[in-house]
């Protein structure tokens, strides 16, 4: 019970339907313990109502934030995505251009038409060549001693006549 309801009555102003029109003032009546009940009931469900609306505004606002934030977080996602599919596909484009790069036969090919090379396992005949004579015709008659010129030129004359 409220301190200022003492003997069972409040005195309220009264509603304008219920003032003198000739008096200026106010009247003032008795107010019962039935009418403060309800008046503190009515108060209290204004107060609840309020904070329940406050409540719902500060839900609604928790709740269009939480959206926004998983929309831009699926953005984010979706724009991984793309990218792990775009690398994923580069991925598999340099392993098929290893793969044909490291090919055997593609390697035989260009070692036998670019580096004019022969297959090993193929008989080739070979051209005996005199070891002594091509270095000499290899190197500069100033790079051979005289003495050793001699000597080759009469190994060749030799050779010449048999």
């Amino acid at each position: 019970m409220n301190s200022y309801a003492r003997d069972n009555t409040v005195k309220y102003p009264l509603p304008k339907e219920l003032k003198s029109p000739k008096a200026g003032k106010a009247r003032i009546a008795s107010v019962g313990k039935e009418e403060i009940r309800l008046r503190e009931a009515i108060s209290k469900s204004r107060k609840l109502f309020v904070a329940s609306l406050v409540l719902v505004v500060f839900s609604m606002s928790c709740v269009i934030a939480f959206n926004a934030l998983v929309s831009s977080r699926q953005i984010q996602l979706d724009m991984a995505q793309q990218q792990l599919g775009k690398a994923v596909i580069v991925n598999q484009n340099l392993n098929t251009e290893k793969a044909v790069l490291n090919s055997p036969a593609r390697i035989v090919k260009l070692a036998q038409n670019q580096l004019k090379m022969s297959d090993p396992t193929a008989k080739a005949s070979l051209r005996a060549v005199n070891p002594y004579l091509g270095a000499v015709r290899a190197l500069p008659k100033s790079a051979v001693p005289a003495q050793k010129q001699k000597a080759v030129k009469t190994k060749k004359s030799k050779l010449k006549k048999s």
